[in-house]
């Protein structure tokens, strides 16, 4: 089925599971979460640029990351962490929309003094 004029072109080839994509806010990448064959460590997140290429991993450690959404402003993305010990979100970040991906890290909450 064409759409927008072209042929579907299929953006990730060689991963065995590819799910939950969410696109950056300006469109130029999709964030989604995925595994390789033969990985048993759990799924990774990974982002592609919308137009396809080479997916980079921005998840780090072992364990499972999955369902990544994208901040506003497009230098976050917050995910899913799941391993034997521990659930909780982390966060990977960039300085600016073309800068290296920083290592993941579990969420921190921030508490605002309401002053009571």
């Amino acid at each position: 089925m064409r759409v927008g004029g072209r042929e579907p072109a299929l953006l990730i080839p060689g991963l065995t599971v590819t799910e939950a994509p969410d696109w950056s806010p300006d469109g130029s990448e999709i964030a989604f979460h995925g595994a390789q064959p033969g990985n048993t460590s759990g799924a990774s997140v990974m982002v592609i640029p919308a137009e396809g290429g080479t997916p980079v991993v921005v998840s780090g450690s072992p364990g499972n990351h999955t369902y990544p959404r994208w901040s506003l402003s497009g230098l976050e993305i917050l995910f899913n962490f799941r391993d034997s010990a521990r659930r909780e979100k982390r966060v990977a970040a960039r300085d600016s929309m073309r800068a290296p991906w920083r290592e993941a890290v579990p969420l921190q909450p921030h508490c605002r003094n309401s002053g009571q």
